[in-house]
């Protein structure tokens, strides 16, 4: 396992990864406390999301998986902890 600081490592505030023509295909990064991983099909209305933070106010955490197509969310994942219980929803637009 690479120790913080060492060349094996690399720190940033946003990563993209591109393809041969340079379009983005796998964008990382903190948005507001959020961690966010998309990887699209190369049309970035098309994508997969995974994102981890804080959920409420109250100290809770929220994890969870969204599908785009054409900028439109069609299915999601969502998970979040409350009082200490996680719970968990699935959803999906037809």
């Amino acid at each position: 396992m690479p120790q913080p600081g060492t060349p094996d490592e690399i720190r940033t505030r946003r990563l993209v990864v591109t393809d041969d023509g340079g379009s983005p295909r796998i964008v990382a990064e903190v948005i507001d406390g959020i961690a966010e991983l998309r990887a699209s099909t190369g049309d970035p209305q098309t994508h997969v999301l995974l994102y981890a933070g804080p959920g409420q106010d109250d100290g809770s955490e929220a994890i969870g998986i969204e599908l785009f197509i054409e900028g439109n969310s069609v299915a999601r994942v969502h998970a979040w902890s409350q009082s200490g219980c996680w719970r968990w929803n699935v959803t999906s637009e037809p």
